[in-house]
Formats: C-alpha cells, structure tokens, sequence
C-alpha cells in the first residue's frame, strides 16, 4: 500500500515537473506535432501531460493535416492478406523506391472477421476501409485498431436467390469536415432477366448503431464499374441511366447525404472497366485507358466543373498491358502507376508498380508481387481513431 502511494506522488511529482518546464505548452504541442506516427506512441509512456496531447482528438486531427499537405509523407502502400491458426492478419507494407526496391513494413493487424478475398476502399485521415462480402471493417494498421460494422441491411432484407438472377455490392468510405463524421456507403446493384437493374442505397455513419436507406434510385452503378473514389467531401462512381446507356460520373455528398450528375471528360472512353477515378496532387482525377485505339493512358482533372486532358501517357513507355495500368500516387514530379505484367513462362499475372517520371518521360519498375494478394493505395500514417 505504502509503495502504491509512493508510486503515485513520484508520478504527481513528474507530471508537476514537466508542466513547469521551460517548454511553453503551445510550443510543446507544435514539436509533437512534427514528430513521427511511431515516436508519438512511445512518447505517450513519457507522461500524463503527453498521454492527454497526444491521444487528444484534435491532436490527431492536426497531426494528420500537417503530414497530409507535404508530398514526403505520402507513399504507395500495399496491404496484404494472410492467415495464421484460421485469423486473418492484414499487413500493411511501404512500397519504397529504392535501388533495393524493399517493402518497409509500417504495422498489422490481427482480424478475425476478415476473408481473403477483400477489397480496399478510399484511405482517409489514415483510416483503411476493408470489405469482403458479409463485414466491412475500419481500421487504422499504425495504432493497431479496428471496428467491423453490422451486417449490411439490404442483404439481409432481401431474397436475393429467389427474385435476382445477380447482385453487385459497392462500398465507399467517406468524411465530412465539417462534422467530423466518417460514413460507409453501401449500394447494391440487382437485376433480373431482361429487366432494367434495381439498386439500393444505405449509409453507416461511425459511431451509430444501424444502417440507414437513403434514397438513389436513379443512381445506379455501371455493372463495369469497380470502386468509389473519395474527394473532398464527396464519393464519385461511374453510374449509368439505362441499360447500355453511355457511362456517366455520380458523386454522393457525404454530409448533405445527396447524390448528383457530374459530366465526364467530352472524349474520353465510355467503359469504366478501362476507367478510374484517384485523387492526385489534390485533384479529382479520371484516367482512361484508350484500350484497341492507340494503348495509351490519358489523365483527365477536374478544374472549376471542367475535365482538362493532363497527361498521355504510352503503355509501352510505362510497360503495362493495354488493359490494366492506373495511377495511384503523384510525388517529386513521378507518377506510380499500379499496372499488370504477363508472365510468359507460366502465362500468369503479376501487379508491378511503375514511377514514370513526368518531365524525363521514362519510367523506372519499383515493385512486382501475384495477382491477387495484395492492395495498392497511397497512404498517410495517422494516429486517427473514430
């Protein structure tokens, strides 16, 4: 008991110590504030006063800011998947463009309810959207957290097998500023035979309990379409109005809980299968694979409601098959473009990761791995949690 409270009054003692220190407590913060993810986790062990800065929201909230406006912060990340006693465990890799071309592990994490054939939705604020077909989990790999959601309400309402010959599920992770609020998107496309697609809508904000419907009836996914892309404040999809009808962009305001019509590029493809959507260098950007008409890639950005051609780019410069090339990141005047290689000797596919470099025109291989196993985004390490 003695020890206890001698315990106590030595930590009372230290606490009292550093608020009296010469370190004013706003230049305290502006230090942490420039520290790295990793140190940050060690420091909060130092003392209360640093514990209390350090886990405090708006901190983090802060921290992430000042690391998410320099371009040295944002890397090519490559989440992989594997399983251990029947757990999955997500690790998450530093795709670094060295000579050695080495994969810097950055954290991992053990999750129980993840399948392995998961996808990777947007990364916001240092937060990862996985999902497969029954979970979609949050997680952030730097702080070893993370929270899967309820089941999806739409599946469970319906019959799929008995009145659907198919379903298509989409999931977008979103955040509003304003609020503070983080949302999952789900839409779910159906369709009968000969008949004109159905498609459901509903949204989990984080922190609430259920999902909600919203109303997006004439919104529906292009069945070629693949992910969301998250930008500022919105979630964009390539969507169509009818059956065979020509591709169109929808974005879903994640605060305003709204869906409209954006115009895409006047001369750009019309199948989102050879399309995506990223943000790069804060833009909205659209790229096109012009696939059987002259195997480039042309880069479109969306400037004050207008899409600007920015680039064109060759595959045989970048070294991609014609059907798969798309950029993921821009930094230091390079483009990384996650692109596919066929291997001849066994006529398999393997992910290669490419830095073009804008001005020299040449690009240069960063990174290869199977076709399958892995997910590519551009990350910032964040102590952000939800």
């Amino acid at each position: 008991m003695e020890m206890e409270e001698k315990g106590k009054e030595e930590e009372e003692q230290w606490n009292a110590e550093t608020q009296r220190s010469s370190i004013p407590h706003d230049l305290m913060v502006e230090i942490l504030l420039r520290t790295p993810c990793k140190s940050l986790l060690r420091f909060r062990c130092v003392c209360k006063l640093w514990d209390s800065i350090i886990k405090d929201p708006q901190f983090t909230y802060l921290h992430f800011q000042c690391r998410e406006r320099k371009d040295e912060f944002h890397r090519p990340i490559m989440i992989s998947h594997d399983w251990c006693f029947g757990r999955g465990i997500v690790h998450l890799n530093h795709i670094h463009s060295s000579p050695s071309n080495q994969l810097w592990e950055l954290g991992e994490l053990l999750i129980t309810s993840l399948c392995e054939g998961f996808s990777m939705s947007s990364s916001i604020n240092g937060l990862i959207c996985l999902d497969e077909t029954t979970s979609v989990i949050i997680c952030n790999p730097i702080i070893g957290r993370y929270v899967s959601l309820p089941p999806c309400q739409c599946r469970l309402k319906l019959d799929l097998n008995l009145l659907y010959t198919s379903s298509k599920d989409f999931i977008g992770f979103g955040f509003h500023s304003s609020t503070r609020q983080y949302k999952v998107l789900h839409s779910l496309n159906l369709s009968r035979d000969f008949d004109i697609p159905e498609v459901y809508h509903e949204i989990f904000t984080l922190g609430s309990q259920s999902w909600r419907r919203l109303d997006g009836r004439d919104y529906r996914f292009h069945p070629d379409s693949n992910t969301m892309t998250y930008f500022d404040g919105a979630l964009y999809f390539f969507g169509e109005n009818n059956p065979r009808a020509q591709v169109i962009i929808v974005a879903f305001d994640v605060g305003d809980e709204n869906f409209r019509r954006v115009q895409p590029p006047c001369k750009c493809g019309d199948d989102p299968f050879h399309m995506s959507m990223v943000e790069l260098n804060g833009n909205l950007c659209l790229a096109d694979n012009e696939v059987g008409v002259s195997g480039r890639v042309d880069i479109w950005v969306l400037k004050e409601c207008m899409w600007i051609k920015k680039y064109s780019i060759s595959f045989e410069v970048i070294g991609a098959l014609s059907w798969e090339g798309f950029p993921i990141l821009i930094r230091d005047g390079k483009i990384v473009f996650e692109t596919m290689m066929l291997v001849e000797a066994d006529n398999s596919r393997v992910l290669e990761f490419i830095s073009y470099d804008i001005q020299n025109k040449k690009s240069t291989k960063i990174y290869l791995c199977p076709s399958g196993t892995s997910k590519v985004r551009d990350y910032v390490e964040s102590l952000v949690w939800v």
